[in-house]
């Protein structure tokens, strides 16, 4: 019991001050993910590693979180312990491929991506990274394949027809550009409901640059929304 002059401690809503299963834990850091609660979730995923040292999902999580608070070298540590505990984990693949990309090492980043995909095909994220890299590097042609292959499963319909008229764009098709930017408008909905906000952000940008007197192309930061965590 706290006495009258003993603080408080500060406890967040979704984080228990009894102790917790590993699996309640892993809901906990979820959660704290969820609320962008980033130091919460790296406090609880420490926690459940040093209850299961061997979980590759959870060295993936933790890196998937040290990236979100750009803390790269922990978050490269984690990823690559993960794919030590588990080389067949393509989630943990995707991740260091995100790692590779923000510091410009693309064809790291491509290798990455198809590790991901050579172990689990339907990995959708991974896929559209993997286009946005081909788009970075140059190859539009390539680019467009793995976008297409979303668009024709109907997997992450709004950022593969967004992504899909940038390289439409980037290669002068600007007709094409602009259907697909419409056509990912009507797939986006709502921008305020989950975590699409930047994705309309970017797509209104895009449609902005057909009216530029010059031919400025905006760029913006590599893959806001294509992590993973578990």
């Amino acid at each position: 019991m706290f006495s009258a002059t003993t603080p408080t401690p500060h406890l967040c809503p979704w984080v228990s001050p009894s102790p917790q299963s590993v699996g309640t834990l892993r809901q906990e850091a979820s959660a704290a993910v969820r609320h962008g609660d980033y130091g919460t979730a790296i406090d609880v995923l420490t926690q459940v590693l040093q209850q299961q040292p061997h979980s590759a999902m959870d060295y993936n999580n933790r890196g998937f979180v040290y990236l979100k608070l750009g803390q790269e070298a922990a978050a490269l540590a984690d990823l690559n312990q993960a794919l030590a505990l588990d080389p067949s984990l393509d989630s943990a693949y995707n991740n260091r491929g995100n790692y590779y990309a923000q510091q410009g090492r693309l064809t790291q980043a491509l290798n990455d991506y198809h590790q991901a995909l050579s172990h689990n095909s339907h990995n959708d994220r991974a896929r559209l990274n993997l286009g946005i890299t081909l788009r970075d590097m140059g190859l539009h042609r390539l680019a467009l394949e793995n976008f297409n292959a979303l668009i024709a499963f109907d997997k992450l319909p709004a950022h593969a027809y967004a992504e899909r008229g940038r390289t439409h764009y980037l290669a002068g098709h600007w007709n094409w550009a602009m259907g697909d930017y419409h056509t990912a408008l009507a797939a986006l909905g709502d921008p305020t409901l989950g975590n699409l906000g930047g994705l309309h952000h970017r797509l209104m940008t895009w449609i902005a640059e057909f009216g530029l007197e010059s031919a400025e192309v905006v760029h913006f930061p590599r893959f806001p929304e294509f992590p993973q965590f578990a």
